[in-house]
């Protein structure tokens, strides 16, 4: 574990005040504070900033505050790092949790980059935690440096409208309000606030590394600067794109709820005429919402892929397709999406008062009495299954379901065999009702995009 040298902070650079603070935290809760929310807190500089700050703020406020700290096992210090964080959080008065990501120690004898994967494990880990213990909002502590450097490797690949407005201030994760309250802030100033407080960080070596594409872009900001591509520019373009993606998102969220439906077994509906008739890059953007709801998945599809997909059906010959781990069909005057089932993890256990999100969609928990089983299994549902539910039960079963999309649904079994299928209220005979109430399940994808227009 390496600790920074106070002394390195540029004694030039102004410090953020708890005043300055203060009002960049105003503009998410509009003097309607929260109860209580949690704070990211790696170790590093950004983060250990945004701790002392939101320790003062929240003493101020009466507001909990909890800190997290996803143990991330991709280097041998990790663990001793978080424990050091827990520490510093304790000397400054905020309670403190160390969470496990069990897959890092796997991921870090992979040759490939494990940290996009580590970053998608702590915002689950942490999120996960939020919604455990009844807070709605986590506060990360991305930079103004963060920000420049997203919005340049977007540009290197390419991106539109919504990679060149790089991270927004809030966003939505897992049902848990992601707030970014350091985005306008250089990391300069926030080594100069932990220097002012004589609070050390944990430097990560891996912030060094010119194997990762991010640090070669973090490492040219001196020649960029030379070249008239000064932070506050790029920050001010960042600025200008973000408000273009935020009047598309209004037209996106206004044409979804006007003609999408989404079941609770999440298949989704869409009128065609509406999608053709929009903007392509409305029509466009529609789409990809509406996969990544059903998907599970956090991002899209790639945009070539998905433009392809989009021509296809509005030449009027097209049927069906695959496309982001979906099947969409056109059924008369309508787009079908639903999961392609080939894509669907198949089975998991559940164990007693556990909560998993199976298929990164249907968000199952189990809670038991003393008398029932320990543990339940998860599977994605078969037709042969499907007919011996129907077989066995005397009154009529939902059958509005195409097979494919009854596939994509959980069925739930223990060591006795089928006990149901929750999200169509199909049960096997003589299952009690203290079985049907320990079982719960909602389709709740990470990034659910669209408005149930069926709630």
């Amino acid at each position: 574990m390496t600790e920074a040298n106070l002394v390195s902070a540029d004694i030039s650079t102004t410090f953020v005040s708890d005043r300055e603070f203060a009002e960049l935290m105003s503009g998410f809760f509009d003097g309607q504070e929260p109860p209580n929310l949690a704070i990211a807190v790696s170790g590093g500089g950004d983060s250990m900033a945004l701790s002392l700050l939101t320790a003062c703020w929240a003493k101020q406020r009466n507001v909990s505050v909890t800190a997290l700290t996803v143990d991330h096992q991709l280097r041998s210090e990790a663990k001793a790092e978080a424990r050091q964080v827990g520490g510093w959080m304790k000397s400054i008065g905020l309670p403190h949790q160390i969470l496990l990501w069990t897959g890092g120690e796997k991921m870090r004898c992979l040759a490939k980059s494990p940290q996009s994967s580590a970053r998608d494990a702590r915002l689950n880990l942490m999120t996960d935690w939020c919604r455990s213990n009844n807070t709605k909002h986590l506060l990360l502590g991305h930079a103004a440096d963060d920000q420049i450097e997203t919005f340049l490797i977007n540009l290197s690949r390419g991106s539109g409208i919504d990679g060149l407005s790089a991270i927004s201030s809030t966003s939505l994760r897992n049902s848990i309000h992601l707030l970014r309250p350091l985005l306008s802030i250089p990391r300069s100033r926030l080594k100069k606030t932990c220097f002012v407080h004589k609070q050390l960080w944990i430097s990560d070596p891996s912030n060094l590394d010119s194997a990762f594409t991010r640090i070669r872009f973090r490492q040219s900001q001196a020649m960029l600067e030379s070249e008239g591509l000064t932070q506050n520019r790029l920050l001010n373009t960042v600025c200008h794109l973000s408000r273009a993606k935020a009047a598309l998102d209004y037209y996106v969220r206004s044409t979804l709820k006007a003609t999408c439906r989404i079941s609770s077994c999440g298949t989704l509906e869409v009128d065609i005429k509406s999608l053709i008739e929009a903007p392509a890059e409305i029509a466009l953007r529609c789409i990809s919402r509406m996969l990544i709801t059903v998907s599970g998945q956090v991002y899209g599809p790639r945009f070539e892929r998905l433009r392809r997909a989009y021509d296809k059906f509005c030449s009027g010959d097209w049927r069906g397709q695959t496309l982001h781990g979906c099947r969409i069909e056109r059924r008369r005057d309508a787009l079908v999406i639903y999961r392609e089932v080939g894509a669907i993890e198949h089975r998991c256990v559940i164990e007693a008062n556990q909560t998993v999100l199976w298929d990164n969609r249907f968000r199952i928990h189990y809670a038991p009495t003393s008398r029932g089983s320990s543990s339940i299994n998860v599977s994605a549902l078969t037709s042969g299954e499907w007919s011996a539910l129907k077989e066995v039960n005397d009154s009529d079963i939902d059958s509005s379901y195409g097979a494919d999309q009854r596939q994509t649904v959980p069925i739930i079994s223990d060591s006795l065999g089928i006990v149901g299928v929750p999200i169509l209220g199909v049960w096997w005979p003589g299952t009690t009702d203290s079985t049907k109430k320990a079982i719960s399940m909602t389709f709740d994808p990470p990034r659910a995009l669209l408005p149930n227009n069926n709630a």
